[in-house]
């Protein structure tokens, strides 16, 4: 029973197809910034180049980890969140709300009308693509307990463990249009 009541599960953002490009595009503005700073240096001192390493070494360390982003969503004890890891270093965590106050739990497919109609204020993704195999939605409302909710989307990749719990903390919100195998190992 203790696993049950606890699940986490970690996407990786490494397939994200933009994601790429943003860190083709990050390793060039280095190597621009290098240039600039290396001309300029020599402009200065030239023996000042011997810091080009070291600010190139900060520049690295302060800004790769926002390239290097993982998704990660637990359960715990009928608690639904959603945190963002950048660079293995640092969290944050993006909301935080209890499983039964969910109002839709649906597999991707064909919910364009049902997103439309609940009209969501905010998109959270913890899915690098949308065309992922699995991909589930839930609409809830988030927010800080002191400012108003917005209603929101959430796109992750479901496992049939995840399933079972979310439909154990909110049977109602659990949509009849997941297949079969998606409970098996019923507990």
């Amino acid at each position: 029973m203790s696993d049950f009541n606890q699940y986490e599960y970690v996407v990786s953002d490494k397939q994200n197809p933009s994601r790429k490009w943003q860190k083709v595009l990050m390793i060039l503005g280095y190597i621009a910034v290098d240039a600039g700073l290396f001309f300029l240096l020599l402009q200065i001192n030239p023996f000042l180049i011997a810091l080009l390493a070291l600010t190139t070494w900060v520049m690295v360390f302060f800004t790769w980890r926002y390239l290097n982003v993982e998704y990660e969503y637990s359960i715990v004890s009928g608690i639904l969140t959603f945190t963002r890891i950048l660079g293995n270093r640092s969290r944050k965590e993006v909301f935080s709300v209890p499983v039964k106050d969910i109002s839709v739990i649906a597999p991707l497919g064909d919910s364009d009308e049902e997103i439309k109609r609940f009209a969501p204020e905010k998109y959270c993704y913890a899915v690098p693509k949308l065309d992922f195999p699995d991909v589930c939605y839930a609409l809830l409302e988030t927010g800080k307990p002191d400012k108003p909710k917005k209603k929101t989307v959430f796109f992750f990749q479901s496992t049939p463990q995840s399933l079972r719990i979310l439909r154990f903390y909110n049977p109602s919100a659990v949509s009849g249009r997941f297949s079969p195998t998606s409970f098996s190992n019923e507990v």
